[in-house]
């Protein structure tokens, strides 16, 4: 558990790994291993805030430096909220149409991912989309007919 400050005053948050969802070894943290020298990252941790919800970010850490190899035994951490690049993906595989384009086949989607590997949506998240792209296009398109049901369901 970790404490944060926030508008509201101090608040709770909890740190889990993305595998298992077991307490995050203190030990494996970024900013743990940057207080004893080492730069290190981590991409499959699991906050989960005072209300309940849950964001996946990827961390990364390194030790405050004085002096060539001498350390403060402080690090400098950053944090990345790898969901939002999940999202860029997902928007171009959308079965919906954007004010910027028009929908896609699935077929231009996953090539349109191919080609911008790297520089346009994250390596990580788009190897893990690719990788469970059939699994993922099926969701999708659940969640789509879902959404559209609703919409009719709320005119009426």
């Amino acid at each position: 558990m970790a404490i944060g400050a926030s508008a509201g005053g101090l608040a709770a948050f909890e740190a889990y790994k993305k595998e298992d969802m077991k307490s995050y070894p203190a030990e494996e943290l970024p900013i743990v291993k940057g207080m004893k020298g080492t730069a290190s990252h981590v991409d499959n941790l699991v906050v989960k805030r005072p209300n309940g919800s849950e964001i996946l970010l990827e961390m990364f850490g390194t030790p405050v430096e004085y002096n060539e190899g001498q350390s403060w035994g402080s690090s400098l951490v950053t944090f990345f909220d790898i969901t939002l690049a999940l999202i860029t993906i997902l928007r171009v595989y959308s079965t919906e149409d954007r004010p910027y384009r028009k929908t896609m086949s699935k077929q231009d989607a996953v090539s349109e991912i191919k080609r911008n590997f790297g520089t346009q949506f994250d390596p990580l998240m788009a190897k893990i989309f690719l990788d469970k792209e059939e699994s993922i296009g099926t969701l999708m398109i659940k969640a789509d007919e879902l959404m559209n049901a609703n919409k009719l369901r709320n005119r009426n």
